[in-house]
């Protein structure tokens, strides 16, 4: 894996290393003139500056990349309002909670979760997927393309985690993963993905 890193970042970051190297020779072969008048003064002081800003460039630019090539690929939510859902699902209403945005391969997205009273008088747990808007969107592939697991990790035991696979790469027409054009899209996921009854009886949560 570590070779196929370096690999990546040395076919990723091409153009940036370019730039990060001509700056350093340049500055190399401005320090051997030791003798400067004003005017090449001047000029020094104005080609640093510009040098300056493209390694700043460069650096923000690798900065991103690994962002999207070697970023977090597991986030960790704890729904904590769940007493409060489960109030107001046994009232008749569609409780939701919806995670932070956090960044997976570059792209904006949530988790979210529903409780809804069922025809037998329990409530279904809903999940759902969720891409938004975000500044770097036109430098992504579209339609997201990725496999996103959602899974419910049991506190003691994990032989009982309840999981669900989204694959989208198997999906690209679904207008759930297409680039975003208001703040997000709808969310995609499985209902019900289990019960209330289920999770309390399984030991999920005390």
């Amino acid at each position: 894996r570590l070779n196929a890193l370096n690999a990546l970042c040395t076919s990723s970051f091409t153009e940036e290393r370019r730039t990060v190297e001509k700056v350093a020779a340049d500055v190399a072969a401005m320090k051997l003139n030791s003798s400067l008048t004003n005017i090449e003064v001047s000029t020094l002081r104005l080609a640093q500056s510009t040098q300056s800003n493209q390694l700043i460039a460069a650096t923000e630019e690798v900065s991103h990349n690994l962002v999207r090539f070697c970023g977090p690929k597991t986030f960790h939510w704890y729904v904590s309002d769940w007493g409060a859902m489960k109030a107001t699902a046994h009232q008749g209403h569609t409780a939701s909670s919806e995670s932070p945005i956090w960044n997976a391969f570059g792209y904006n997205v949530t988790f979210f979760v529903e409780l809804e009273k069922n025809e037998n008088r329990g409530l279904d747990f809903n999940c759902y997927f969720c891409i938004y808007a975000g500044s770097n969107d036109s430098e992504l592939g579209w339609p997201f393309s990725k496999t996103v697991v959602f899974k419910i990790i049991h506190p003691k035991d994990k032989s009982k985690d309840i999981t669900y696979k989204i694959d989208a790469d198997n999906d690209r027409e679904n207008n759930c993963f297409q680039r975003p054009t208001g703040t997000s899209n709808a969310g995609t996921g499985f209902a019900p993905l289990c019960t209330a009854g289920r999770l309390h009886g399984e030991g999920f949560y005390s």
